[in-house]
């Protein structure tokens, strides 16, 4: 059995080249390789993917709910939630009994939800929210610090105005889009292929193993900003006509 890994880090046209190649497919031995989550869902990789045995998703707990249409809801996921509790938990029994309760529990709710189900993005707000504990001498994490570490992740996902409309679609539909969109020395790609490389949209499954799609829901408040503004300009645009 060999395991490769690493190989999700790759851009698309990279990643497309790399698994559309036979080679990786011609060694006489069990292996698992990594792939880009953008290039699972991307029909450019339909047919390759078809050289391989099987290609399985390693799920993210959702943090809300979709309904009966597959489209994201406000309404929060309890048992996706409680997964991510426990992980956290189960870190902090670790570490020793001093560290049992260290997140109030509206604390730990945020960082779950706002970690969007993604292991990696949980742990480094945990871990960030527990730096500003430190820093600020506090003997719990409370809400308004974990509110900071959320703040202080943000600053890492970078939303460029092109963006918006798409995630504004998939919010509503909870479906990818295949609108294309053109940037120098880049060329022409979907759009939805760069935000799910960046993780400005996030894949989930219902409990009848249905896919759905969300914005990352650390970015929620910039949709709704972005939706505000855009709200104003429309209501600008169309004024209002009084006839006699």
């Amino acid at each position: 059995m060999i395991i490769v890994d690493g190989l999700d880090r790759h851009d698309l046209a990279t990643a497309l080249e790399m698994f559309s190649s036979p080679l990786l497919v011609e060694l006489e031995s069990h292996i698992i390789y990594s792939i880009p989550i953008f290039l699972r869902y991307s029909p450019n990789f339909r047919q390759p993917m078809e050289s391989f045995q099987k290609c399985l998703d390693l799920n993210n707990p959702p943090v809300f709910e979709c309904d009966e249409n597959l489209r994201p809801t406000s309404n929060p996921n309890q048992n996706g939630r409680e997964i991510l509790i426990n992980v956290i938990n189960r870190r902090l029994i670790s570490l020793g009994d001093r560290y049992k309760g260290l997140f109030n529990p509206d604390a730990l709710e945020l960082i779950c939800e706002k970690s969007g189900g993604v292991m990696r993005d949980l742990v480094r707000l945990a871990r960030t929210a527990c730096e500003i504990g430190l820093r600020n001498r506090l003997g719990l994490i409370d809400l308004e610090t974990a509110k900071e570490a959320v703040q202080e992740i943000r600053k890492e996902y970078n939303l460029s105005d092109y963006h918006y409309p798409e995630l504004d679609k998939i919010h509503h539909t909870g479906q990818l889009t295949t609108t294309t969109h053109s940037l120098p020395g880049k060329g022409e790609f979907i759009i939805c292929d760069e935000l799910l490389q960046n993780k400005l949209v996030l894949g989930y499954y219902n409990s009848r193993q249905q896919s759905w799609f969300d914005i990352n829901p650390i970015l929620l408040e910039d949709l709704q900003r972005w939706q505000a503004a855009n709200n104003k300009l429309e209501k600008h645009d169309f004024p209002s006509i009084i006839t006699q």
